[in-house]
């Protein structure tokens, strides 16, 4: 396995990547109260059936092209290859007005997790943060992604914020809520 500073090769090749997730668990956001006085509350909820994701995997063209336009700045864009093939990827940008590096994007293919691969691109991540002064590292995960959220945690993440809107106008009922993760730097 050989670890590779992301080309314009590998953006037309991440489709490679199956980054789909399967989850037991998820966090259920609760919203009570009226508009301004509102309280979210973030139960962990057993799931009746097990969760498969759909379509994580970036193999849309405007999900290569933001990943693309990112190639010249702050940025740290790694990939993972192992036998010609991509299996992983870590893009994450400096938001120099906050001094906080955003993790855009951590997959790791569903063969290679457990494994230390995301461990190691988020140690790269946070090495790169260091260099370039940052304060923290932000990232965000679906409340339906269990895996992905218990990995941020044992990272020393945590949960700072919601947003019941992200993806969609109906995301509290279909349980799609955007999670978001902060950990600060030394």
């Amino acid at each position: 396995m050989e670890f590779k500073l992301l080309v314009d090769e590998h953006v037309a090749r991440l489709h490679e990547i199956r980054a789909e997730y399967v989850s037991d668990r998820c966090v259920r956001v609760v919203r009570t109260g009226q508009s301004p006085e509102i309280s979210l509350s973030l139960q962990v909820e057993i799931l009746g059936h097990t969760f498969r994701s759909q379509g994580l995997t970036i193999v849309g063209q405007r999900d290569k092209a933001e990943t693309h336009s990112r190639l010249p700045g702050e940025t740290l864009q790694v990939v993972a290859e192992d036998h010609g093939r991509l299996i992983a990827l870590v893009d994450a940008e400096v938001e120099s007005w906050r001094r906080v590096l955003k993790v855009w994007n951590l997959l790791v293919d569903e063969e290679y997790r457990r494994r230390g691969i995301g461990t190691k691109l988020m140690r790269s991540a946070e090495a790169f943060a260091l260099k370039k002064h940052c304060r923290a590292i932000s990232v965000e995960t679906q409340a339906t992604n269990w895996p992905a959220l218990s990995f941020y945690l044992k990272l020393g993440f945590q949960v700072c914020g919601v947003d019941d809107h992200f993806h969609t106008n109906r995301d509290l009922a279909r349980k799609e809520v955007a999670l978001f993760l902060y950990r600060e730097l030394p």
